[in-house]
C-alpha cells in the first residue's frame, strides 16, 4: 500500500521521518504512522482483510490520544466534582481513567494515588492522614498525608476494598468533614478534593457480609463506573498496540516503530489477556526486544499461559511430574500458546525449549506431539 501527503497542515510521520508532498511512499502493513495528534497502524491492505472469530478487522485503526476522544459521559462526569467508584479487574487502565476524570475536571491540584493493598495498617494510616514530629518511633519529623496533598485536586484510592475496618472509619469522618487531622495531631487541617476510589471486589458483598462500612460505601459511591476486562474489548487491542510500539521504540531508541505483522496482531487480538492492559503492554515491550527492534512477529510473542478469570472452556494444561517449570509461570504446567510461543522463539530448538521450561527434550516432545506441534516447522521463522 502506498501513502501520500497530499498537503496536510501538520505532515505525515514514519517514526521521525515525514514524508515529502506529493510522493507515494510505499509502506507495509503494521507500520504506524503519526498524523498529527494522532497514531495509526496499518493492519490491512487493500485487498487483505484479517479474520477474528469470523469478524473482519477495519483496514485502519486509529487510536486518539488527546482527551478530545473521551466521552461525553465521562466528561460530565468529570466536570461535576461527584465521587466516582471504578469496579475493574486488575491491569484495565484504571489510573489512566483517573487521570483522564482529573485532567478534563479542570482542578489545579494534583493527581495523588495510593495502592491500600499494598501497605500495613499503620504505615498506611500515617501515609493516608499524615504525622507530625514525634507521633510514633521513628517520626522525626513531621509529613503531610497523602489526603492532604492532594488538596484542590484529585486522589485515587486503589483496591479500598481492602481497606481495614478502623481505616474505614477515620477516611469516612474525613470524606464527611472535609478535613484530616495528622497521626499525633491536634487540629483538624481542610481538604478540597475528588475522590477516586478504584477495586476489583465485590462491594456490595462486603457490605452485606460485614466486611466493608455500608456509609462509606455510599459516600464513595456517587457514580460507578466499570471497565470491561481487555478480553471484553478486543476492538481496543490494535490500537493500544500501536501505542505500546511507539512508547517502547521511543524507550529504546529506535528512530522508526517497528512493523506489526497481520499474524502477529490476529494473535494479539484472540489472546484472553488475564492481566488486561498491563499484561498487553509488557508483552509488546518484550517482543521489542526478542525482534532486537526489527518487525515484530508471531515468534516474538510470549503469552503467558495464566488462567483467565473467567472460566476457560478448554483446558490444555499438562501436569509434569516431579519439576517446577522456569519463569513466573504455574508450577508444573505448560499449555499449547506457551509452547507454541517458546518453539517459534527458538526457531524450533528443542533443547532450548526444554531449558526454558526446565524439564527434559523428551517431555517437550511429548507435549508437541499432544499438541498437534511440530518443532520442524519452526526452524525456518
Amino acid at each position: 500500500m502506498n501513502v501520500e501527503d497530499v498537503g496536510s497542515t501538520n505532515g505525515i510521520y514514519i517514526g521521525k521521518r515525514r514524508l515529502e508532498r506529493g510522493v507515494s511512499t510505499p509502506i507495509n502493513a503494521g507500520a504506524c504512522l503519526q498524523l498529527g495528534p494522532y497514531t495509526a497502524m496499518l493492519v490491512g491492505g487493500a485487498t487483505e482483510t484479517v479474520s477474528i472469530d469470523g469478524a473482519f478487522a477495519a483496514a485502519i485503526s486509529v487510536r486518539d490520544p488527546t482527551l478530545a476522544g473521551a466521552s461525553e459521559l465521562v466528561a460530565r462526569i468529570a466536570a461535576s466534582g461527584v465521587s466516582v467508584l471504578i469496579l475493574s479487574e486488575t491491569g484495565t487502565g484504571k489510573e489512566i481513567l483517573t487521570r483522564t476524570l482529573h485532567d478534563l475536571s479542570g482542578r489545579s491540584g494534583p493527581l495523588v494515588a495510593i495502592n491500600c493493598a499494598s501497605l500495613g495498617e499503620s504505615l498506611l494510616e500515617s501515609e493516608l492522614f499524615g504525622h507530625e514530629r514525634g507521633a510514633f518511633s521513628g517520626a522525626v519529623s513531621a509529613k503531610p498525608g497523602l489526603l492532604e496533598v492532594s488538596h484542590g485536586g484529585t486522589v485515587l484510592l486503589d483496591e479500598i476494598g481492602d481497606l481495614s475496618p478502623d481505616l474505614q472509619a477515620k477516611l469516612l469522618r474525613a470524606l464527611e468533614t472535609r478535613s484530616v487531622q495528622r497521626v499525633g495531631g491536634v487540629r483538624p487541617i481542610e481538604l478540597d478534593l475528588r475522590v477516586v476510589a478504584a477495586t476489583h471486589r465485590n462491594l456490595v458483598a462486603d457490605v452485606a457480609a460485614g466486611r466493608f462500612r455500608q456509609d462509606l460505601y455510599f459516600r464513595l459511591n456517587g457514580i460507578t463506573l466499570t471497565i470491561p476486562p481487555l478480553r471484553e474489548r478486543r476492538d481496543a487491542i490494535p490500537g493500544l498496540v500501536t501505542s505500546f510500539v511507539a512508547g517502547a521504540a521511543q524507550a529504546q531508541r529506535l528512530a522508526v516503530p517497528p512493523a506489526v505483522t497481520l499474524a502477529a496482531l490476529a494473535r494479539l487480538v484472540q489472546h484472553d489477556w488475564p492481566g488486561n492492559v498491563r499484561e498487553l503492554r509488557q508483552v509488546i515491550e518484550r517482543a521489542l526486544l526478542l525482534s532486537g527492534g526489527h518487525e515484530i512477529r508471531s515468534k516474538h510473542l510470549v503469552l503467558d499461559a495464566l488462567p483467565s478469570p473467567r472460566p476457560a472452556a478448554v483446558t490444555d494444561a499438562v501436569q509434569t511430574p516431579g519439576r517446577r517449570l522456569a519463569g513466573p509461570r504455574a508450577a508444573g504446567t505448560v499449555d499449547r500458546d506457551r509452547l507454541e510461543a517458546l518453539l517459534r522463539l527458538h526457531r524450533g530448538n528443542v533443547s532450548k525449549v526444554s531449558s526454558e521450561l526446565g524439564t527434559s527434550r523428551s517431555h517437550v516432545r511429548r507435549l508437541a506431539q499432544r499438541f498437534g506441534l511440530a518443532p520442524d516447522d519452526f526452524r525456518g521463522e
